[in-house]
């Protein structure tokens, strides 16, 4: 059931960089999904003897402070993608800071970040 759970998690993340339009975001759910299936890889692998014992927690499961608090911030980084992929320009343009960090990179079109 736990490994059942850990797939639906990963290709969910997968399908939220797949729709995505932003090659930043797209790398940086790419890095997420590869760190937490290496870590659930590497536990597994290691709880049942095909791999060496190392100090990699399983993810959400392992106790661990600053394992979960990385993998909670992983999370909210991949949620707030799916949150702002389905936003307009118009409405992000709305809040300052946005305009404010356009102004001061130079971009003053979105289709510069725009992954083909």
């Amino acid at each position: 059931l736990l490994i059942l759970l850990y797939f639906l998690l990963i290709l969910t993340m997968i399908a939220i960089a797949y729709e995505s339009y932003d090659s930043f975001y797209i790398a940086g759910t790419a890095g997420i999904v590869s760190m937490i299936l290496f870590h659930i890889v590497e536990n597994i692998g290691m709880s049942i003897g095909l791999l060496p014992l190392t100090g990699i927690p399983l993810p959400f499961i392992s106790q661990g402070g600053s394992a979960l608090l990385t993998n909670m911030l992983c999370m909210g980084f991949v949620l707030s993608i799916q949150y702002n992929q389905n936003r307009s320009e118009a409405e992000i343009q709305k809040h300052w800071l946005n305009r404010l960090l356009r102004k001061l990179s130079g971009g003053d079109r979105l289709d510069q970040f725009i992954w083909p």
